[in-house]
């Protein structure tokens, strides 16, 4: 009786990048609607859909098939450019999907960037697999349309001769003549050879009617527009998750073929047979810390090194109460069986540190761990600040040490070097279409301009995360344009949530011998071009769910300007600046940052204004600030009254841990601390039921288990109920602060602004150099070098680097700063050095690489200041660079005509910015950064950028860029001001401009702007 059924063999989803639509979850559960028993995925180059194919599976009750489309090279020799025919292989047992994995790695790794394969690669790893020849792009499909038949027949052999009746060929009823050909020949091909056939449909959405959205989707794939007419898209609308009749009825062939198009049908509910119901591997995937001594147990030398921090830390006589405590947390580490999770962290940071490695003083809740403390992972003391280890650490629950480094590309290699090249990945993570991107890129495709689309968007809500449907339900004008574009609408709310891209998680890694046996892993270029960089292609919480362990090594952009500062410091002086011994309490530090100057610290980069608020005594003034100023952490203008005398009051047993935020809980260890001092609640218990639970607001019991425990320890209900309010309200709000995170992070802050305090010159190099492709911070940074009285010197010919540079004058900016100055001129200047004069440089250069445009920079700029001035270099450069015969002619420049405001032009040309002098300076008496917050503003600069946005009700308003003696400002004009057509007139880039509005935080709030003629 026949089988009125398939199981579809061939399907992509949203893992093929932005060539597939459809979510594994959605395909699982129309394959269950349609009465299948089973489904595979067979992305592009990608496992990455395993993972959801078997969670869905499982709660669908059908079978998981788990396959790749790889990319076949034809020859035997490693393949150097993308050539490859397609190719499918699927796991049949859970040692084919290992083969699978393994195969999917070399993939990567020994060919040219598509993960290629060859025959080779296949008997190597044949065990366990199946393979079928693919669509019309595979090898013998290809072989079979050119009328190769006796070589699509030796292709045949080699791949039987390997899988035997585990290789299937492939027919698809899509409607191309081509197929036609392929699917006839395919026929062919296997009665002569006696070969089973699959029918399969290549799915790249799931149901019908996607076809149109789908076309859309490749167009953003390839960055086309919908009216191109070489846009990129699928030769015919057949390739959704058909149902058994619809493969039948859409195939087009004869008779005979049709039936064995059926059979070819029967077919694929064989391959699913013979698959077994493959688990994905999960178990325990600890890694092991791999220098323990002989007979060495990884608690026992953890222990060991706890120790010898306790003596370096605390002293010899420990109290007893802390020994306790440390000892708790090694038994809690070890019957978690983490003790090796934690040396292994400790040794990559002493090994870093050995290496030059900047390594931050903790992140996270890790800050609360004494263990992490006395071993050095983090260099903040728990005890000291009051920190919590059961927010970081408890029974039954997994530690996350979070580390910043300063060079994440080190640390993998060295990990590397000692747990081997392919058992250590970085962990991959996947972008999606937002509904705000979604809309932005589908508006794009469909020809809108930046300013329409500009003007859609601001229909959006104004916050970070939000669905299509809430932005429609919230927003009448986005609503009404978008049901006056239904297939826009459509291709919205179906593209929506899509993959669009990959990425690398921040800081993630995963260690354990062989991990391409266990995962697959793809590999990458890394930021420094070093190749074959294995990543884990499951995001991190399969990943842990798997029962793999991350390992958290995260890039902080501040610390190698820290390290810079530090290596230019030693360059320059000799002095080794040991940041782990400074002052926390250093008054010229408060000084510094209650005048609000704050530029380039980390975290207060942007709060001088409040800072000036909170004026600062104290470095757990600096830990509350940093915490307060997060949104939606605590009550700030209530914290900044108290501070100014307004009274409050606090409960005397509080007092140790609440007086440092002036009463308000904006700590989430304040309520651990409430919990345990007045209910006597363990830590542990606390941050389960209380940090944890969603529910918090409607938990009457644990409520009254507050109250009743408190009462049962001496204390008054009223009290007690008055601090669970308060608690609930921090708790359940979700904006209580890690204080263990905010203390960590404080000393990264308090470091960055003592180097700066101290240090200056070298300070303002290392973080000039770290923002030199960002003008207008580079702009804003030297301006405040010249308010503190910091020379900004031309590049050097016979020093200069790519960098700049501190000096005993001031700072010397690096020759590729100059326009027109590349990145090969700087050998090339090195090459020459020394320099001795313009004529020397001209005569001897490279005149491909150091062409006139480059020696017109370096005069403009300065560079030749030690010879002539500059007008006498560009004259002297017009002669060397004139024919015999236009000397002869007379024909000379005018080069003597020169005067200052000629000298400033020709700095701003070669620079991009006025170095010494500005043509402003005598026109603003006042700087900007002298009025206060929201005083009114009047200055006059030069407009060099604007750029209209939409507000949130449609209109258009304005970001107006400034170029002013103190550095680059920002103007906002809003709707109310921007709609003024003079104001619009007025606000035209390169004019000079009279400013008038009101100062908010590093912008002005546009009341009105004139042109001015500046002489």
């Amino acid at each position: 009786m026949e089988n009125k059924n398939c199981v579809h063999l061939h399907v992509h989803t949203e893992y093929s990048l932005l060539d597939g639509i459809s979510k594994v979850k959605e395909l699982v559960n129309r394959a269950k609607e349609l009465g299948m028993t089973a489904i595979a995925v067979t992305d592009h180059g990608s496992c990455a859909g395993h993972k959801d194919l078997e969670i869905e599976c499982e709660k669908a009750g059908i079978k998981p098939i788990y396959g790749c489309e790889f990319y076949a090279h034809e020859g035997d020799e490693v393949c150097k450019e993308d050539n490859g025919r397609h190719l499918m292989v699927f796991a049949k047992s859970e040692e084919g999907l290992q083969n699978l994995y393994q195969l999917y790695n070399e993939s990567y790794s020994t060919f040219y960037r598509k993960p290629h394969i060859n025959i080779n690669l296949l008997k190597k790893y044949n065990k366990g697999l199946m393979v079928s020849s693919a669509c019309i792009g595979g090898t013998i499909s290809q072989k079979l349309l050119s009328g190769e038949y006796a070589i699509a027949k030796e292709w045949l052999t080699k791949f039987k001769d390997i899988f035997g009746d585990d290789f299937y060929l492939e027919v698809q009823p899509n409607d191309i003549p081509d197929q036609y050909i392929v699917n006839k020949e395919i026929f062919r091909l296997a009665r002569d050879t006696k070969t089973k056939v699959i029918a399969t449909n290549d799915v790249h959405y799931t149901f019908k009617e996607d076809a149109d959205v789908h076309e859309v989707l490749l167009a953003l794939q390839v960055k086309q527009k919908w009216d191109s007419p070489k846009r990129f898209k699928f030769p015919t609308n057949d390739y959704w998750l058909k149902t058994y009749d619809e493969m039948v009825n859409t195939f087009i062939g004869s008779m005979s073929d049709k039936k064995e198009f059926i059979q070819a049908l029967e077919n694929t509910n064989e391959v699913a047979d013979k698959c077994d119901w493959v688990k994905l591997p999960k178990g325990d995937f600890m890694p092991h810390y791999n220098k323990l001594k002989p007979n060495q147990t990884e608690r026992d030398a953890l222990e060991e090194e706890v120790k010898e921090g306790v003596v370096k830390k605390y002293g010899v006589s420990t109290p007893t109460s802390l020994a306790e405590q440390i000892e708790h947390e090694l038994d809690v580490i070890d019957e978690e069986r983490y003790s090796g999770y934690f040396l292994i962290v400790q040794d990559a940071i002493r090994e870093a540190r050995k290496a030059g490695v900047l390594v931050g003083d903790g992140r996270g809740s890790g800050a609360g761990s004494k263990v992490c403390y006395l071993t050095d992972i983090t260099r903040v003391d728990p005890v000291k600040y009051g920190l919590v280890f059961e927010r970081f650490m408890d029974k039954g629950r997994q530690p996350d040490i979070d580390v910043d480094i300063s060079d994440q590309d080190w640390l993998f290699k060295y990990l590397q070097s000692q747990y081997g090249d392919l058992n250590v990945a970085r962990i991959i993570t996947y972008g999606t279409l937002t509904a705000k991107s979604c809309t932005r890129k589908i508006l794009g495709c469909f020809g809108y301009s930046m300013e329409e689309i500009a003007k859609v968007i601001g229909y959006m809500p104004d916050r970070l995360s939000f669905s299509f449907k809430e932005a429609l339900d919230e927003s009448k004008d986005l609503s009404i344009f978008m049901d006056s574009k239904p297939f826009i609408k459509r291709c919205i709310e179906r593209l929506e949530g899509v993959i669009s891209h990959e990425g690398k998680h921040a800081g993630g890694f995963v260690i354990y011998p062989n991990l391409r046996k266990y995962l697959p892993l793809k590999m990458v270029t890394d930021d420094n071009g070093n190749r074959n960089v294995p990543v884990a292609m499951l995001t991190k919480y399969p990943l842990e769910d798997a029962g793999f362990v991350k390992f958290d090594f995260l890039g902080l952009e501040t610390l190698p300007i820290i390290k810079h500062t530090l290596d230019l410091i030693e360059e320059d002086t000799g002095e080794k600046v040991d940041l782990s011994k400074i002052d926390l309490e250093d008054k010229k530090i408060y000084e510094m940052l209650q005048k609000g100057d704050v530029s380039g610290i980390f975290q207060l980069n942007s709060q001088a204004s409040r800072l000036v608020e909170q004026k600062p005594r104290k470095f757990s003034d600096l830990i509350a600030f940093t915490s307060i100023i997060r949104p939606g952490t605590g009550d700030y203008h209530e914290y900044i009254e108290r501070r100014n005398g307004k009274e409050w009051y606090i409960a005397p047993e509080r007092q140790r841990y609440m007086n440092e935020s002036e009463g308000l809980m904006i700590y989430q260890e304040q309520y651990l601390h409430d919990a345990h001092t007045y209910a006597g609640w363990a830590y542990g218990f606390s941050d389960t039921n209380i940090r944890k639970n969603k529910k918090l607001k409607e938990d009457i019991e644990l409520a009254n288990k507050f109250v009743v425990d408190g009462i049962a320890r001496g204390f008054n209900r009223s009290l007690l109920e008055k601090i669970w309010e308060e608690i609930v309200d921090v708790a359940s709000g979700g904006y209580g602060f890690n204080k263990s995170h905010a203390t960590c992070y404080t000393v990264i802050t308090y470091q960055t602004a003592y180097l700066k305090a101290y240090y200056p010159n070298y300070f303002y190099s290392a973080l000039l150099t770290a923002k030199i492709d960002n003008q207008e911070e580079v702009a804003n940074i030297i301006a405040e070098c010249k308010r503190k009285d910091i020379k900004l010197l031309p590049p050097d010919l016979n020093k200069g680097t790519h960098e700049f540079t501190p000096t005993k004058e001031g700072i010397r900016m690096p020759l590729n700063y100059l326009k027109g100055v590349g990145e090969s001129v700087i050998p090339e200047i090195i090459r020459l050095r020394p320099i001795i004069s313009l004529s020397d440089l001209f005569e001897r250069r490279t005149k491909a690489i150091i062409r006139k445009n480059v020696l017109v920079s370096l005069i403009k700029a300065g560079c030749f200041d030690f010879e002539e001035t500059r007008n006498e270099m560009m004259y002297r450069l017009d002669m060397l660079n004139r024919t015999k015969t236009q000397i002869k002619n007379g024909h000379i420049c005018d080069y003597y005509d020169y005067n200052e405001k000629l000298f400033m032009k020709w700095e701003k040309e070669s620079l991009g910015m006025y170095l010494r002098k500005h043509p402003l300076d005598n026109h603003n008496p006042k700087s900007f950064y002298d009025y206060k917050e929201s005083e009114m503003v009047s200055v006059v600069g030069e407009i060099t950028d604007v750029t209209e946005r939409s507000q949130k009700n449609g209109k258009m308003m304005a970001f107006i860029t400034l170029d002013l003696p103190c550095g680059v400002v920002r103007a906002l004009s809003f709707a109310n001001i921007w709609e003024s057509q003079s104001i619009k007139n007025e606000s035209k880039e390169g004019n000079i401009v009279y400013v008038k509005g009101k100062k908010s935080g590093d912008s002005i709030l546009l009341d009105n702007i004139e042109s001015l003629e500046v002489n």
